[in-house]
């Protein structure tokens, strides 16, 4: 499964008003597998 680009994100969230996350800084684009080990690397401490 491929993530959405970022064009479309940003779109989506200044169409919600979610204008903040809809900067490209602030953008926090992680496909589910690295932000499931980013949490497991997190709970091992």
């Amino acid at each position: 499964m491929g993530d959405l680009p970022t064009p479309s994100y940003r779109k989506i969230f200044k169409t919600l008003g979610f204008e903040f996350f809809s900067e490209e800084e602030n953008l926090n684009l992680l496909d589910l597998r690295t932000s499931r080990a980013a949490r497991r690397r997190a709970e091992q401490g």
